[in-house]
């Protein structure tokens, strides 16, 4: 007599580490567990992708992560430090690439779940404020020459800061803002006169 089985539920827990509030450019650790809750059952096999409530649910991970079976349970890890600043909700969707397991999308921000559980993180990342670096050449140069200023701002980890500075000698403005370029900006100044300036 043939008869028809199911594809079994599955379950999906998150963890992060190290912490759940952390500086902007640290390095977070993403970790989904997907299991079957049908006794007797094996490690579920497929990928995950860690989706960003709080951005659409757009996924922070570039790629799926492939499960790797750890006992009964399948196992994804993803580690970034790419995250911009703010809070983040993080939720897991499985996808399976077998017939025997479900997949199923966690979320209980939005309010839905296409599996049996739910479960969401939220996350979040501190903006972090550079500090500033400036460069003259050419060194040593004498009274009116003209100069070429670089600026440059610094961060711990991540991707080079955005936005625009404006350089400033001896409290008077040189010119207006000058937009950012991988962190850094160029500032062309003439006419300054013998002695120090700050």
């Amino acid at each position: 007599l043939p008869f028809f089985m199911n594809p079994a539920p599955t379950t999906s827990t998150l963890t992060l580490a190290p912490a759940a509030s952390q500086p902007y450019g640290s390095q977070e650790t993403f970790s989904a567990a997907v299991a079957c809750t049908v006794v007797g059952c094996v490690a579920p096999t497929g990928t995950v992708n860690f989706l960003d409530l709080s951005n659409s649910a757009q996924p922070i991970n570039a790629a799926p992560v492939p499960l790797l079976a750890s006992g009964t349970t399948g196992i994804g890890v993803f580690a970034t430090n790419a995250l911009p600043a703010g809070n983040h909700q993080i939720a897991i969707s499985y996808i399976s690439n077998s017939l025997s397991f479900a997949s199923n999308t966690q979320s209980n921000t939005l309010g839905s779940s296409t599996g049996p559980s739910l479960t969401s993180l939220q996350y979040s990342v501190i903006g972090v404020v550079p500090t500033f670096s400036v460069n003259v050449l050419p060194a040593n140069a004498t009274a009116f020459q003209a100069l070429t200023f670089t600026v440059t701002a610094n961060i711990f980890g991540g991707t080079a800061p955005k936005g625009s500075v404006q350089l400033v000698i001896d409290s008077a403005s040189q010119g207006g803002f000058v937009q950012l370029v991988n962190g850094s900006a160029t500032f062309n100044v003439t006419g300054l006169p013998q002695g120090t300036h700050t």
